[in-house]
């Protein structure tokens, strides 16, 4: 398996608007439910990297009370030097190990926890679930992605191909993104008069790797030593453990249509819908 940290490949931060706690408390008014208050709202981001996104939602909620964390020394500091150069006075970031967090924290009206879930050990995943279940108010809400099963399937091939590849091949961090496209290439190429299947899935890969985001997944998606998607309904049981409830996904308008009219009934709770709808995407990788 390949290891390294992410002080030497940072994570690619971005502004999520469907990750935005305005986003998340309409979703979960849409429901039925009361999120708490915005404009006074504690928010707390786990695994924050450079900060960018919680930074954007200081700058909007100026009263509200921004923590986030990471373990990358450099994504944090990097993060500082943007907060002291915006001038923000409402928005802390800490390099600090998620297990770290205790009692002494408080509690939170919103949680975001993006690009972790999948990408850390189970006793770090329970930990995760633990400081929803502690540091949330009882009207709080909690967001947390993860690789999703069935359509990370399609990603796992990729990954143990190039695992297996780069493990007997390179040691050399620099050179892993030019050798796996080339090593793509080579089979596409081999493969090229059969346009099988397999061969339409690494052509798909490399486009995805030559995007200006593709080393970005390729490090921490491909050769990152801790990845372990799951099904939705497994993920739901694992959060029910800790008292946790679903509300919706982020992107729930994707489940009100599925391009034609259903021939069947998927039958069940709203959970058992949700996972049914999984199945049907084209793309349900993440």
């Amino acid at each position: 398996m390949i290891n390294h940290t992410y002080d030497d490949f940072p994570y690619l931060c971005l502004i999520r608007p469907d990750i935005q706690p305005r986003h998340l408390a309409t979703l979960a008014t849409l429901f039925n439910l009361q999120p708490p208050l915005l404009t006074t709202a504690r928010i707390l981001e786990l695994g924050c990297g450079n900060g960018i996104n919680l930074l954007a939602i200081a700058q909007s909620w100026p009263q509200a009370h921004c923590l986030g964390i990471d373990y990358s020394a450099r994504q944090i500091a990097a993060g500082q030097q943007i907060i002291k150069a915006v001038g923000l006075n409402n928005i802390v970031l800490k390099q600090l190990d998620i297990v770290d967090v205790d009692d002494s924290w408080g509690q939170f009206d919103y949680i975001i926890i993006h690009g972790v879930y999948s990408w850390v050990s189970s006793s770090v995943q329970k930990k995760l679930l633990s400081i929803c279940q502690h540091h949330l108010v009882s009207n709080g809400i909690a967001y947390i992605s993860y690789n999703t099963y069935p359509g990370w399937y399609l990603n796992q091939i990729m990954r143990d191909m190039i695992q297996y590849y780069h493990f007997h091949q390179f040691e050399d961090n620099t050179i892993r993104p030019l050798e796996t496209k080339q090593l793509l290439q080579a089979v596409i190429e081999h493969n090229q008069p059969h346009q099988d299947a397999y061969t339409l899935l690494l052509q798909e890969q490399l486009t995805r790797l030559q995007k200006p985001d593709g080393d970005n997944y390729l490090y921490h998606d491909l050769l990152e030593v801790e990845n372990h998607p799951l099904y939705f309904y497994q993920f739901i049981e694992q959060a029910q453990q800790y008292g946790l409830e679903y509300v919706t996904d982020v992107k729930f308008r994707d489940a009100l249509s599925t391009g034609q009219p259903l021939k069947f009934n998927l039958g069940g709770d709203w959970v058992t819908h949700e996972q049914y709808m999984d199945f049907f995407p084209i793309a349900n990788c993440g």
